[in-house]
């Protein structure tokens, strides 16, 4: 249920004589200097590692592109202790001492349409602003948490990121609930062994449901385009849509028209009708309700990493 880390630990909490030491595990080795000192870099993993030798460790990574090669699949509360674990014995230190700086909560959720479609049923937020940057990506934003909805497949291809071969051809809409500031004053817990703690975890869950949650949701019906394989099928399945909109009032005004004008007969009109009425029940015609779907799709999620 994690992505994105920003950790920080003190070389008071890395059992190391030396901590050049932690240099003797970094590949590519790059050292920067500026007025205040200097610092060398290196990656493990997806994780930029920066050591200072006056003070500390920044790392700074995606830990499912660690633990899996990609942020596509979402790490359950036993596999962040296996991926945390695997980062301290590849670092050689503890890095569940490490604090957080920054935490993303999110995962993917297989929708039936492109994510895009969506947006449009999540409205405004209190405290935070809501900013829809591109067609594929809206954000809630504050000081000190962000919220991101995005296209997670489009994203991955922009990146040239390989999509799983299980989720491939799938709509995927990622939500992501980003703590980038005071984490402090946000998290009961900063320390990083918390990330699969089962209480910190399933709070964790619980909150990025909340924040979903507490957006307000506006009502949109959709078109369903279920079995609609030919230009007849779309056109019945768009005049019926237009129809459903119009609603039984609307069609007896359409009818009323037609008997006032006298070019069709009482026969011809009942005909119409009775094709009417068929057409705005047929099931290509029918609306699909968007924010029952995404609703539901966000608390299964939630639900599913909390057994």
């Amino acid at each position: 249920m994690y992505d994105t880390l920003k950790l920080w630990i003190d070389w008071d909490k890395v059992s190391r004589a030396n901590p050049l030491d932690i240099l003797d595990h970094l590949p590519n080795i790059t050292e920067s200097r500026n007025k205040n000192g200097f610092w060398y870099s290196g990656k493990c993993g997806d994780f930029k590692v920066s050591m200072y030798p006056s003070n500390g460790v920044s790392l700074v990574g995606s830990l499912p592109k660690f633990y899996f090669g990609n942020n596509i699949q979402t790490l359950t509360r036993h596999e962040t202790q296996k991926a945390l674990e695997r980062l301290s014995d590849e670092l050689g230190f503890d890095v569940g001492l490490a604090e957080m700086k920054r935490l993303d909560v999110s995962t993917v959720i297989e929708m039936s349409r492109q994510p895009s479609d969506y947006y449009d049923c999540l409205g405004d937020k209190k405290r935070f602003e809501r900013v829809q940057a591109t067609k594929n990506t809206l954000y809630y934003n504050n000081h000190k948490q962000q919220l991101i909805f995005y296209d997670k497949t489009k994203e991955a291809r922009a990146k040239n990121a390989e999509v799983p071969q299980q989720f491939a051809g799938k709509n995927l809409l990622r939500y992501e609930s980003r703590y980038s500031g005071r984490l402090k004053q946000q998290l009961p817990i900063v320390t990083v062994s918390a990330l699969y703690d089962e209480v910190f975890f399933r709070k964790m869950v619980q909150d990025w449901h909340s924040e979903f949650a507490s957006i307000s949701k506006i009502q949109r019906m959709a078109m369903n385009c279920n079995g609609i394989n030919t230009p007849k099928n779309a056109k019945d399945a768009i005049l019926a849509t237009l129809l459903q909109e119009k609603g039984q009032q609307g069609i007896d005004r359409i009818l009323a028209d037609l008997k006032a004008d006298g070019t069709l007969s009482s026969k011809q009109r009942s005909m119409i009708k009775s094709d009417l009425r068929e057409l705005m029940t047929t099931t290509n015609g029918q609306e699909y309700d968007l924010l029952a779907e995404l609703e539901t799709k966000v608390l299964e999620t939630r639900n599913k990493m909390l057994l």
